[in-house]
């Protein structure tokens, strides 16, 4: 009797609601709680009014917290949740907008309706949207506690690796990655990693529907990953479209790396995003929900002579993307190693063994090159080698008039084969040894270079040094 009833209410409640969305009607204005001043027939344009608008049309706004975004929802009543009778509704269905833009204009037309100013409701509705976030990609996480089922051998299964690759810093890298997807779902604030797991292999591999494979709820997987974005650092419209995502599958990384390589990686690294929404007056500050791979066909794709770790390079030569693997629990298995405490950064042995293998993926450098004609790169420099600028030793190897590009990448180069010596403030040398026939009078050369000041310091400070110099 009583079940019968409630279904009534619920029923009453259904259709009251689905006439009114068919064709909305005015609402009363004694209803809305500011009332206008005097005999207008305006209500007052407040938050609390705005609020009483959308609840009374059924209309609800949250906040997404992935997508940055405000969005429009339209729930008759919260009490349908759950009833199989009322899912899917015809109210429901008329009512989800297919687009922000056709959202926000229903609720315009509302506005309108009862004689309510339009001129600032899009703030009025993301101010209270932002009292109701949520985030779908923990609400995912967490739909299902974990079953205890270990998942993440199949999970490592779906990479095959190139013969010769090592299968621990496979597994590393694929694991500290999920959890860094992970953390950046479940963690309130404070989350960043360097890891951008990078897919190396032969076009058509199906690199990037193993990206998609992820999630594997297709309606979610729209909205919380991201393929093929071109990534531009200096751009904020291609900021603001990979923080928009979850999971973000860098395209055409080679030619991302021809932009700036610098701001490429600080943005990567970042703890948090700096930017401006449309129709937002200023910018705003967001905790990092992004977490990065990629994927490229060129085998020599690394260009950063100052160090590649960040890009945690897979060389793939076979992948299953269709591997049917219950991904909603793959995440909620790692949730419980997060809570844990487990770590999703590189440990310094990691680092030193990614860096070494990724040496093979390194793009051809006219200046490694060189250095490695004139160089021997594997000798332990001694007192007894020349010492030299980075420029100086470009002077040397025909480089004339070299750019200050390319001084730093020469610069960089010998700090990895060599490490460094301060001579001044912003200065730096190197012993270096050179390959047998490839010696000259190094000392002459840094002296030219620097000017008489700079050489009158140099000779000063080491000079003991300079004695046993074979010239």
């Amino acid at each position: 009797m009583g079940k019968g009833v409630n279904n009534m209410n619920k029923l009453v409640k259904y259709r009251r609601l689905r006439a009114m969305c068919k064709t909305p009607q005015k609402l009363e204005l004694r209803s809305f709680p500011h009332q206008p001043d005097g005999k207008s027939d305006k209500p007052k344009l407040t938050l609390e009014n705005v609020q009483h608008l959308l609840k009374s049309y059924g209309i609800s706004a949250c906040y997404n917290v992935i997508s940055k975004k405000v969005e429009v929802r339209n729930i008759a009543d919260p009490s349908f949740k759950g009833d199989s009778e009322f899912d899917e509704s015809e109210l429901a269905k008329s009512i989800i907008a297919k687009s922000d833009n056709v959202a926000f204009t229903r609720v315009l037309s509302l506005a309108s309706l009862n004689n309510m100013s339009t001129s600032h409701i899009y703030e009025m509705v993301a101010a209270i949207g932002e009292e109701n976030q949520y985030n779908p990609a923990k609400d995912w996480i967490e739909s299902r506690p974990w079953d205890g089922v270990d998942r993440l051998k199949a999970y490592y299964g779906t990479l095959e690796t190139a013969v010769g690759y090592s299968i621990e810093l496979k597994e590393t890298l694929m694991y500290k990655w999920l959890l860094s997807a992970t953390a950046a779902a479940l963690k309130g604030s404070g989350f960043y990693t360097r890891g951008v797991l990078t897919l190396q292999g032969a076009q058509n591999k199906g690199k990037t529907n193993w990206v998609r494979s992820l999630v594997n709820d297709p309606v979610l997987q729209a909205k919380l990953v991201k393929i093929d974005h071109q990534l531009d650092a200096n751009n904020k419209d291609s900021i603001l479209g990979a923080v928009a995502y979850w999971l973000v599958e860098l395209g055409e990384l080679d030619s991302s790396f021809k932009k700036d390589i610098a701001r490429i990686k600080g943005f990567l690294s970042s703890d948090r995003d700096r930017v401006r929404r449309p129709y937002d007056r200023l910018e705003s500050d967001f905790p990092r929900r992004t977490v990065f791979c990629a994927t490229v066909n060129e085998s020599a794709f690394l260009v950063d002579p100052t160090g590649n770790t960040r890009w945690w390079t897979l060389e793939v030569v076979n992948i299953n993307f269709e591997h049917g693997i219950d991904t909603q629990q793959l995440f909620a298995q790692m949730a419980v190693d997060f809570a844990k405490g487990e770590q999703w950064w590189l440990t310094e042995d990691e680092n030193e063994m990614l860096e070494q293998c990724n040496q093979q993926y390194r793009a051809v450098s006219r200046i490694r090159d060189k250095i490695n004609e004139y160089v021997d790169v594997k000798a332990t420099p001694t007192d007894k080698d020349h010492l030299f600028t980075a420029t100086t030793l470009l002077e040397h190897m025909g480089v004339k008039s070299p750019t200050n590009g390319e001084c730093r990448e020469c610069g960089s180069i010998l700090r990895e084969y060599f490490g460094s010596i301060a001579i001044r403030a912003g200065a730096k040398a190197w012993r270096v040894p050179l390959i047998e026939g490839r010696q000259f009078e190094a000392l002459e050369a840094t002296l030219e270079h620097l000017d008489t000041k700079e050489s009158s310091e140099l000779e000063e400070k080491l000079n003991d040094e300079w004695e046993d110099l074979p010239f």
